[in-house]
């Protein structure tokens, strides 16, 4: 199985992330991150760091 880690978000992602939701609602949203593991085609899994909402 060919496992590959991709990097975290960086702070100016996060950031574009966190200006985008308070111009779209009107407030700073919460943005707690994940780990997330994700099986991408013939056996290739991805392991993902994530903003949850």
């Amino acid at each position: 199985m060919n496992t590959k880690e991709i990097p975290d978000f960086t702070d100016s992602e996060r950031w574009v992330v966190r200006s985008t939701l308070k111009e779209r609602y009107g407030k700073d949203i919460d943005l707690p991150m994940a780990d997330t593991e994700v099986a991408v085609g013939s056996g290739m899994n991805v392991t993902m760091r994530s903003a949850t909402a």
